[in-house]
């Protein structure tokens, strides 16, 4: 079966998309990425933009149509232009996407989809703990972000990005992932479990 669409943003087409069309787009997009040598962050601002894709926030989470879908950015930015550049023109359904950058230690809640920099340090504990029923996707690169709650862990190994989820943070959060991104990380976790995907 279809992931069923996503609230008032997805792009109506992807409700006709079968698993395997969804699998197929990331593949390719992996591929493409990685025969073009792009940088890390290229493709990692990259994925984030699918992650918002397959994401199902709740309805009251989302309000009008045409407003914009927020990434910030907490602590210091690793992409630099990158996300910038990656992002530029991109939407989810009708909605443009604003990119909010927040340097100093905040608790941002106006955000859709948040990346936590390493640079926070002891404050993404805090951020994570602040934001746990929150439907705000919290995603970030420390080891152990995804055992402290996170939801979706990016990370380098052999040379290729990939991610690791919580589903149980999810949960918490009130956000749904589709089940054929979940199939497609590297690992699914119940705070630090492994779940058979």
């Amino acid at each position: 079966m279809m992931p069923r669409p996503q609230s008032s943003y997805r792009p109506a087409v992807l409700g006709i998309f079968r698993p395997a069309l969804v699998a197929g787009m990331w593949l390719m997009f992996m591929c493409f990425a990685q025969a073009q040598n792009v940088s890390q962050y290229e493709v990692k601002a990259a994925m984030l933009y699918r992650f918002a894709q397959f994401m199902d926030w709740p309805t009251n989470q989302v309000t009008a149509t045409n407003a914009p879908l927020v990434f910030g950015i907490a602590g210091q930015d690793p992409f630099g232009t990158s996300i910038d550049t990656v992002l530029k023109g991109q939407k989810i359904g009708q909605r443009a996407i604003l990119i909010e950058r927040q340097p100093q230690p905040v608790i941002p809640t106006s955000c859709h989809l948040l990346f936590l920099s390493n640079s926070l340090g002891g404050e993404t504990d805090k951020t994570i703990s602040s934001l746990r029923t929150n439907a705000v996707l919290l995603v970030g690169e420390s080891d152990d972000f995804t055992r402290k709650g996170g939801h979706v862990r990016l990370y380098l190994e052999e040379s290729k990005i990939r991610f690791e989820i919580n589903i149980a943070a999810l949960e918490r959060s009130g956000l749904k992932m589709s089940p054929q991104v979940l199939k497609l990380a590297s690992r699914v976790t119940r705070d630090g479990k492994d779940v058979k995907k």
